[in-house]
């Protein structure tokens, strides 16, 4: 599946390796936007942050990535990992999203003969995830990577998604006339816009200031405050394992000095920054 990205810097390292595998794994025919966010008329301060939409032959799809390690439990419509609260249900909001996607496409895509279901799901990246304190509502909606992926099986789609459709392999939403009028209807630039991803309250400016093979540097910012300014560090380290190996025997000094912070700096997508 193509992935059209609103700010090719802009998904966070976490989101990156599911996006990766539903590009890989998805069918080639379907569409997909990812890391923007989706405006409402009339209602300021009330945009809503999307990780991913996909557009399949029959409906379209709202996808929220979280990569949590360990249990999730259902406090009062929080979730929470032991004594952390991690914030109202994803599940929950990311159904808010949908109906007003839903209705947004009914007002503004007006050649589309029907309103296409607008379904909503939770994808879980981390391998080590474990969702079984969710209530039944959210547990039909908040799924696995490995059993995501599995969407491109038309049974397993199915069992997913069971809202009738009155599209399909015979007027497929994600191709033809109507793939350009939801594709038009995505890129328009009025209603939805890049996401400025957080990086531990930062937001990157403009293009990277250095580059190394293994990070890119930028400056960067905090909304609240313009004036609270820093060096933000994205680490890339899904190189080649040879290359790595190598890379950790020579020194070497950036703009900023060597990365001193091993807690952060591990074989895996991460951030830092210095300020």
């Amino acid at each position: 599946m193509d992935i059209h990205f609103f700010l090719p810097q802009g998904p966070h390292p976490t989101e990156m390796e599911g996006l990766a595998e539903m590009r890989r794994v998805l069918p080639r025919q379907w569409m997909g936007f990812a890391n923007f966010v989706m405006r409402q008329r009339g209602r300021r301060g009330q945009d809503r942050e999307i990780d991913a939409v996909i557009i399949a032959a029959d409906r379209i799809i709202l996808v929220d990535l979280k990569h949590i390690r360990g249990r999730i439990d259902n406090r009062g419509g929080f979730w929470h990992r032991g004594a952390d609260n991690l914030g109202r249900s994803p599940a929950h909001e990311i159904r808010d999203n949908a109906k007003i996607l839903a209705d947004l496409i009914r007002s503004e895509v007006h050649k589309i003969p029907a309103a296409p279901p607008v379904e909503s799901v939770v994808v879980l990246t981390h391998p080590d995830c474990d969702p079984s304190g969710l209530d039944k509502v959210e547990l039909d909606r908040t799924v696995k990577l490995a059993d995501f992926l599995k969407i491109s099986r038309e049974q397993d789609f199915r069992r997913l998604f069971t809202t009738h459709s009155r599209f399909g392999a015979s007027n497929p939403l994600c191709t033809g006339q109507l793939g350009a009028l939801l594709q038009g209807f995505f890129q328009n630039g009025k209603l939805f816009e890049p996401r400025k991803t957080r990086f531990y309250g930062f937001i990157p400016v403009g293009d990277s200031e250095f580059k190394h093979p293994l990070f890119e540097e930028f400056s960067c910012h905090q909304p609240e405050d313009p004036n609270y300014t820093g060096l933000l560090r994205l680490w890339d380290f899904t190189v080649e394992s040879e290359f790595l190996v190598e890379e950790a025997r020579r020194p070497w000094r950036s703009a900023s000095g060597p990365c001193s912070d091993t807690s952060v700096c591990r074989t895996r997508p991460c951030t830092k920054t210095t300020c």
